[in-house]
């Protein structure tokens, strides 16, 4: 399986999504409502059905925000003649960035060191750091996560995230997150983010390492993630991580 095609693979699984959610699936589509806002992660409609399939999607969305997954090598212009009728207008736009486990070279930072959460309180100090590297104002509750901390633990586990600390002070400094795809050897880096006063000084880089080290643990060949073209592509540009395909993202009804 070609690098892309196990983005693609791995974008369009839902097994990470809440009990809660109600997930329409169809041998050439699967959407759901998450948060508010309705995403399309697999659209593979034949010419002649392409504009039905995605006016009945719309019609449950109704006027809902959706997101669109438009992956380049897949989806013709066609489709994106499809997404421009109805309305769709273009959003972020995200390069597919990977790297071999064997190939990344970066040596973290003495100074900092990475766990991987594996009790309760671990889970609330990386929401705690969440929030504040990404500006949240609204605290996660417990009942949530105790939900990620199910998630995240057990020697079976999809999902597990990670927390940098001041090696000297233990003062947490950033977390991230991995999902897992065994299946295809792959995980996806997700959710990375450093509190202002820790920044530029190799939180991210330890973060990467360690997560890169789990993976290579655990038998997965690549990582990767789709790093937004005007923020993290050329950080993890940097770190090592090549270039293999392009997502963009289409939205309707404001996203």
């Amino acid at each position: 399986m070609k690098l892309m095609e196990k983005f693609e693979s791995a974008q369009a699984q839902t097994w990470w999504l809440p009990k809660s959610v109600v997930i329409h699936e169809g041998p050439d589509h699967c959407f759901y409502d998450h948060g508010g806002r309705f995403n399309i992660v697999r659209f593979t409609s034949s010419a002649e059905n392409l504009e039905s399939r995605l006016k009945q999607i719309l019609e449950v969305a109704g006027e809902a925000p959706v997101q669109f997954t438009f992956l380049p090598h897949c989806h013709d212009e066609g489709v994106l003649a499809a997404l421009q009728s109805a309305g769709f207008v273009p959003g972020h736009r995200h390069e597919a960035r990977v790297i071999h486990v064997d190939q990344y070279g970066r040596v973290p930072s003495a100074d900092i060191r990475v766990v991987m959460v594996k009790t309760f309180e671990d889970m609330k100090r990386v929401y705690s750091v969440r929030n504040k590297a990404f500006g949240e104002k609204a605290e996660e509750s417990d009942e949530n996560l105790r939900l990620y901390f199910e998630a995240a633990s057990g020697d079976n586990a999809r999902v597990r995230q990670f927390l940098a600390v001041d090696a000297h002070s233990g003062e947490p400094m950033s977390q991230a997150a991995m999902s897992l795809y065994p299946g295809l050897g792959f995980s996806f880096l997700f959710a990375g983010g450093t509190i202002e006063s820790a920044r530029a000084k190799g939180a991210y880089t330890a973060l990467v390492a360690a997560r890169v080290a789990y993976a290579r643990s655990i038998g997965i060949e690549h990582v990767g993630l789709f790093a937004r073209e005007e923020t993290s592509a050329p950080i993890v540009a940097q770190q090592g991580f090549e270039h293999c395909g392009e997502m963009h993202y289409w939205v309707l009804n404001g996203v």
